[in-house]
């Protein structure tokens, strides 16, 4: 049928095929163009919920119920940080490096936050677990004048690359280990910094006895920094997905409730204090970055 100006109307077309039935007595729309119209209606809710309630609420609370079949690559790619030590690096790669800037600031904050007013030792003898590129290891001997700091980390290479960049820094040292296991340290620490590596532990028993490990080693009255996520539940957000027709997914990231944090802490011996939300603009989509604070009992 024409339209006004002697064309083809597709919306009469397209009604008109309403009328014919498919065989079952029962009239159906063309099924691209209704495919379309849901696929257009899910994205502009999706872009809806990301503005209303942010990023980190739509990567925490609705992507892990979406189910994928993303074939797995058949060998990882190599860590960077294993050839250069650079913040970026322990976020993602590729990330931006200006969002990386702005992240550790934000954190930086938070971690100021909880330790001012506090009574610390002049020079503090620090424990940080998951160093990566020697974030924490700078800031805690730039604004604290750390004595010793003892850092941890899980890949050998990374361990390597550090020590050597570390190497004219007195007190300063870098073990490889997993925080869920024994330690192979000696001594005792009056801080443990742990920001951005809790979560990457997702067995709970573990994760428990990660907790143990480095409450053991505070002195009495020394304290633990940890920093992710603590919301009202418990849950896995991060995966690895092996395109199983199922979605069959390796979970990489478990983020636990505050509750669960201060159960935990309380058999470890430790005394939950502070809590501080890092304050950043909601629509950035950086990593976890909210930071307990515990004492050792």
């Amino acid at each position: 049928m024409a339209g006004p100006c002697g064309r083809a109307d597709p919306l009469v077309g397209w009604t008109s095929s309403l009328r014919r039935p498919l065989g079952d007595g029962i009239v159906h729309p063309p099924m691209g163009r209704e495919s379309g119209i849901i696929s257009r209606c899910r994205r502009w809710a999706a872009i809806a919920a990301r503005r209303v309630f942010g990023p980190r609420f739509i990567r925490h609370y609705i992507g892990p119920m979406r189910k994928r079949t993303v074939p797995e690559r058949s060998a990882p790619r190599p860590n960077p940080l294993a050839v250069e030590l650079r913040d970026s690096y322990t976020i993602r790669r590729g990330y931006s490096p200006l969002l990386t800037r702005y992240h550790y600031n934000a954190v930086e904050n938070a971690v100021l936050e909880c330790l001012i007013g506090l009574e610390l030792p002049a020079s503090p003898h620090v424990l940080d677990i998951g160093s990566g590129a020697g974030h924490w290891i700078d800031f805690y001997r730039d604004l604290f004048s750390a004595e010793r700091v003892v850092g941890v980390e899980l890949r050998p290479a990374v361990v390597d690359l550090l020590n050597e960049n570390y190497a004219s820094a007195e007190g300063v040292i870098v073990v490889a280990a997993d925080v869920s296991d024994q330690l192979p340290i000696d001594g005792h620490f009056d801080i443990v910094n742990a920001i951005g590596v809790m979560f990457h532990i997702v067995d709970d028993d573990r994760w428990r006895h990660a907790l143990q490990n480095v409450a053991a080693r505070l002195r009495p009255g020394g304290i633990l920094i940890a920093g992710g996520q603590f919301g009202p539940i418990t849950h896995d957000v991060g995966f690895a997905y092996a395109g199983s027709p199922d979605g069959g997914r390796r979970v990489l990231k478990r983020l636990r409730s505050r509750s669960e944090w201060r159960r935990a802490g309380h058999s470890a011996g430790l005394k939950h204090e502070r809590y501080v939300r890092a304050r950043r603009f909601r629509q950035f989509d950086t990593p976890e970055a909210n930071i307990m604070l515990f004492r050792r009992i």
